[in-house]
């Protein structure tokens, strides 16, 4: 079984910007960084997942997940307990980033090495709510 480390819980986003980045040395391995679209509102919107190991002085950025609304709840059918087709779930797997496996030149597990997920594009009035983890 794999573990989650929860990266952004729920984030609902009206406005473009950056969100608090969170730690990654200690993920060393095999890992897949995972983003879920819980809900679009009728637009475009675009995350970037970027790296630092320098507080953010300078970053790069690992991997973009873009979405078109709309997505969400109200956008297909829904029952409890069952998978939301109208939710929208997208992977990176270690492999497929900067470099490969054990050669990736991704931060996950560098001393200093820091994530965040930054907004990039909403379109106007777009409404934006979606969570990101890891598994290891």
């Amino acid at each position: 079984m794999a573990t989650i480390n929860s990266l952004y819980a729920p984030q609902t986003a009206t406005s473009t910007g950056p969100l608090a980045p969170v730690d990654i040395s200690g993920f060393v391995n095999d890992w897949t960084l995972i983003c879920e679209a819980v809900a679009v509102s009728p637009g475009q919107a675009t995350v970037n997942f970027e790296e630092s190991l320098d507080g953010f002085e300078s970053f790069r950025t690992l991997w973009c997940v873009s979405w078109d609304g709309p997505l969400g709840p109200n956008a297909g059918d829904y029952s409890a307990g069952a998978f939301d087709p109208a939710t929208n779930r997208q992977s990176l797997r270690c492999y497929e980033a900067i470099g490969s496996g054990p050669n990736s030149t991704s931060y996950m597990g560098c001393a200093g090495g820091e994530i965040r997920a930054n907004i990039v594009q909403l379109s106007a009035g777009t409404t934006l709510t979606f969570s990101a983890w890891l598994e290891l």
